[in-house]
């Protein structure tokens, strides 16, 4: 709901409760104020939080299709693409292989690790709590599945930091979650 809106159906709330200092005319031992004014007010306050919610509907960001889990959810395990990362024997400290972008959806992606020096891949997937990692390990293949969307928590955020944890200083890269297809 919109702030403007939310202070004005209070101020509508309260001015159907108050009196503003002024003693009520009565009919029949009933206010009538209270029988008339109050009616409007109630009527102005549902009006304003039909335009709060129209309004808020109307000013949310969307993205072409990249939140709907729908889209996401329907590939099976034997479609899933993967993405093949790379850790040279040559130049132990590189991540080969990661796109510069992908598009929303779930990959396996499958770190090959061909130096003595231990490493691992860890990317942030859909959620707070949706980083994604492998083993810690040497001369290794690990896999793991990780789900990308471009919203983290409702929050537009193409862009996804992947690191080795025992060298996240130097041994990073960022990939770019364009819409699903």
């Amino acid at each position: 709901m919109q702030l403007w809106a939310l202070y004005f159906f209070l101020a509508l709330i309260r001015l159907a409760q108050s009196n503003h200092g002024l003693r009520p005319r009565t009919v029949h031992g009933t206010s009538i104020r209270t029988r008339a004014s109050t009616a409007v007010v109630r009527f102005l306050a549902i009006v304003t939080l039909v335009a709060a919610l129209a309004s808020a509907q109307s000013t949310v960001v969307t993205d072409d299709g990249s939140r709907d889990d729908g889209k996401m959810l329907r590939q099976s395990s034997a479609t899933i693409p993967t993405i093949t990362v790379t850790t040279p024997a040559d130049d132990p400290y590189a991540f080969n292989g990661m796109p510069a972008s992908i598009n929303a959806g779930t990959y396996k992606i499958k770190y090959i690790n061909n130096s003595n020096i231990p490493h691992n891949f860890k990317i942030r997937g859909s959620s707070t709590a949706g980083f994604k990692a492998t083993p810690i390990c040497s001369n290794c293949t690990k896999t793991i599945t990780v789900t990308f969307k471009r919203y983290l928590n409702g929050v537009l955020s193409p862009n996804r930091l992947y690191v080795c944890e025992p060298h996240k200083t130097f041994m990073k890269g960022t990939v770019t979650i364009n819409p699903a297809i």
